[in-house]
């Protein structure tokens, strides 16, 4: 099942967020499905919402080899907007789906691709609490935030030939995080340039990864 809605959080002048809601046609009363938040490029803004099935989580939903049972919302960012400016939007958008979709709060994730690789450092930093696991791609973060992660399992990916956002944003950040005590851990494809989330989503076990954490197991 695929909709579409809009969201505004509060205060007033927050921006609404346009978003696709994916879940299975099947839910059965009083099951709980883990949701994974996927964060879009710079290239998928605007008010287009077809474009935010190009990349990631929702390009392969539909698919019958999808390997997971979960829910995924994939909000779109404004045109002239960064979603490192929207993480309060993000993050009230984030809540308000575990409070009115079937969601197992205990097993949310936050997954995103160059821009969203960059709000997915930038949300988990601002909602440490909300989160059982994060997936950024080609991205990077504020390493003064690095210890606000300490407590949730991070993989990054990233191509050594990215051009566009470079490589070492991804390595500070993850050595950042592990320094404060975390459990961040950092893949590296090789010859790969900006479009690292096409191996990372297709030949990794990254989909399974981000529905197999459970936040209560991540300060045992």
């Amino acid at each position: 099942m695929e909709k579409s809605y809009s969201f505004k959080a509060q205060p007033k002048e927050t921006t609404a967020l346009n978003y696709i809601l994916l879940k299975p046609d099947d839910i059965k009363e009083g099951e709980k499905l883990p949701l994974i938040i996927f964060l879009h490029g710079a290239g998928e803004r605007g008010t287009d919402l077809k474009l935010l099935k190009v990349h990631g989580i929702p390009k392969y939903y539909n698919n019958p080899d999808f390997p997971v049972r979960c829910i995924c919302v994939a909000p779109q960012c404004p045109q002239d907007s960064f979603w490192t400016i929207l993480t309060h939007e993000l993050k009230e958008l984030t809540e308000y789906i575990i409070a009115t979709e079937p969601v197992d709060e205990n097993r949310v994730s936050c997954t995103g691709i160059s821009m969203g690789g960059f709000g997915t450092w930038d949300l988990g930093a601002l909602a440490p609490d909300l989160f059982s696991c994060l997936a950024p791609i080609c991205g990077g973060g504020q390493r003064r935030l690095a210890f606000r992660l300490k407590d949730i399992p991070i993989w990054a990916f990233h191509g050594d030939i990215d051009n566009i956002v470079d490589p070492s944003l991804s390595l500070e950040m993850v050595q950042a995080v592990n320094k404060a005590g975390g459990k961040a851990k950092l893949t590296v494809f090789e010859d790969t340039g900006h479009g690292s989330w096409n191996p990372a989503y297709e030949k990794t076990d990254l989909i399974k990864w981000l529905v197999s954490h459970d936040k209560r197991d991540n300060l045992k």
